[in-house]
């Protein structure tokens, strides 16, 4: 047999016995099994080979059209290479790694790296279980990587789907951007990465252990020692802003999940799982009228907006359908983006975030001049579930509605959203497995911030607060106010936080009242009248007074 693969590493003997594999000879049909591909990119396969071993092999799709790739693989740096390199040094440093057993460069150029296969399911598969199994698994992770880094180097992509669970314990996968480095902070964010990937589904406690025993920590802990679990928490935050804002970008790009829409004059976004013809027949039925509309059910008819629940052979959709607005709202969107466009933005932005939202199917724009002139956006239809404001006694009572309430808000504001319109029309409950969950709804207004300034998070407290009944108790929205509190403490004094966010509640004239309200009171006997304007409730004790600033006090009034 002439060798058509340029084998680099490896025993000679299982090189031969891969390469019918490798190269498709019709010998080798049924020993290779594909685990995962991505088109042009990469293969997983797990291969049997004659001699009873059984190897999980790695092709790498060489990319022709990057010329410092090319560049990268002629000097010895490609991701295959740099991969094997740091399979044998940790291997021989005492690391549980795959054993690698193969590496070469197919005729085209693509690199195959084959290591001997483990069975096992991921560390994402496996924590589940009972919190009794999952501890010292997490323990035994945070060893594995401890020992990762006393071999001097860090993992750059160390996330739970890259930890293999195997009968003799965790296993490092997936090491082709392993890089050698002791520098202190690439082992803060390798441990941050991999903490953040636990947040769905692991505790703040538990993950404390994972950091504990990843850098070698035991209880008692110094004052160093929680200086550095605060430093790896903050990575994991920082992880945490990084992959939203990732996920918030994708959604705007064609790709595995999103493709495009062009239908006429109409451009826009959907996800693969629904057709373009779909979108646009479920579209076109929500904009009929009169006798012509079928197969729809109007839910809100405004200035601004249509909404209707449209029937189709996928299911039941709503569809929001925005009107033209004015000139100066034209000249905006010319900026910002057509309404339909934020909205879907805006609601893959909030799921990237663990935050419920609708999730948006599709959205079509139309422009003229580069100006957005008509836009509408498709959903998903959660009209089973219930408005915060009217919500049904038999299931919810006013307490888990205000903490479910708050609950949104405190999420909301600790990764820096704003939703634009935070009223209790726009949260949706349901019952969860955990309780009450809160999705929201009306996501044009939607935005993305690093952080959130008193005054942006005052007024959307005060917009949740007005829009709440008056049957809701004031002592429930004070201890509500007292747990925000204690999660997201205010810049300026929380007694000043409390009564700017009464008196916008009081100017917006909504639902609240104020009555029996002590702040309220105190607010219309000062003024002499009901309320404040907006603009003066809003201004008054800004955050950006010194005297202010400088008092930290968290305990409001009773």
């Amino acid at each position: 047999m002439s060798f058509e693969i340029r084998w680099t590493h490896g025993d000679a003997s299982l090189q031969r016995a891969l390469e019918p594999v490798l190269l498709d000879h019709s010998d080798a049909l049924g020993q290779a099994q594909i685990l995962f591909e991505r088109p042009g990119r990469k293969r997983h396969s797990r291969v049997r080979l004659g001699t009873g071993d059984e190897l999980f092999v790695k092709r790498l799709f060489a990319r022709r059209d990057s010329p410092h790739r090319r560049f990268a693989s002629a000097l010895g740096f490609a991701a295959a290479e740099r991969e094997w390199r740091a399979l044998v040094r940790l291997r021989d440093a005492g690391v549980a790694v795959p054993e690698p057993m193969a590496l070469g460069v197919l005729p085209g150029g693509d690199h195959v790296l084959a290591t001997r296969y483990h069975e096992g399911p991921t560390l994402k598969a496996m924590l589940p279980g009972s919190r009794s199994e999952r501890v010292p698994l997490l323990v035994a992770v945070g060893q594995l990587v401890a020992r990762l880094h006393a071999a001097g180097y860090v993992h750059r992509d160390l996330h739970w789907g890259n930890i293999l669970v195997s009968i003799k314990g965790p296993l490092l996968l997936d090491l082709q951007a392993a890089w050698p480095s002791r520098s202190v902070r690439a082992r803060q964010r390798d441990l941050g990465v991999l903490d953040f990937s636990l947040t769905t589904r692991v505790s703040t406690s538990d993950r404390v252990r994972l950091r504990c025993a990843a850098l070698g920590f035991e209880r008692p802990l110094e004052p160093r020692q929680r200086h550095m679990l605060r430093t790896v928490g903050r990575a994991s935050e920082a992880q945490g802003r990084a992959y939203a804002s990732s996920r918030t970008r994708r959604c705007l790009q064609p790709g595995r999940a999103f493709a495009c829409i062009d239908s006429h004059n109409w451009r826009g976004m959907r996800a693969r799982l629904v057709s373009e013809s779909e979108v646009m027949e479920a579209i076109r039925s929500c904009r009929q009228v009169g006798d012509e509309a079928s197969g729809r059910e109007v839910l809100k008819s405004g200035r601004r907006s249509l909404v209707a629940a449209v029937e189709t052979d996928s299911g039941s959709w709503v569809v929001k359908d925005y009107h033209p607005g004015g000139r100066l709202r034209r000249a905006a969107d010319l900026f910002r983006g057509s309404p339909a466009r934020r909205a879907w933005r805006g609601g893959y932005g909030l799921l990237a975030r663990n935050i419920g939202a609708a999730r948006p199917i599709a959205f079509v724009e139309q422009r003229r001049w580069g100006t957005p002139v008509a836009s509408a956006i498709v959903l998903e239809d959660l009209r089973a579930l219930e408005p915060a404001d009217r919500c049904s006694a038999d299931w919810a009572d006013d307490r888990s509605i205000v903490n479910a309430i708050i609950g949104l808000a405190i999420s909301l504001h600790r990764r820096g959203v704003i939703h634009g319109d935070l009223k209790s029309s726009h949260v949706l409950l349901a019952r969860g497995s955990d309780g009450i969950e809160a999705d929201l709804i009306d996501l044009e207004g939607v935005r993305f911030r690093r952080s959130l300034r008193d005054r942006a998070r005052i007024q959307a407290l005060a917009e949740l607060n007005a829009s709440l009944p008056d049957s809701i108790p004031n002592e429930l929205r004070h201890r509500a106010f007292l747990r925000y509190c204690a999660v997201l403490p205010f810049r300026c004094q929380a007694r000043d936080a409390l009564r700017r966010i009464v008196a916008i509640s009081l100017a917006r004239r909504h639902r609240w009242t104020g009555l029996g309200c002590q702040v309220a009171g105190e607010l219309r006997g000062s003024t002499g009248s009901r309320e404040a304007s907006p603009r003066q409730a809003s201004r008054s004790g800004a955050d950006d007074d010194p005297a202010v600033v400088a008092r930290g006090a968290r305990n409001p009034p009773p």
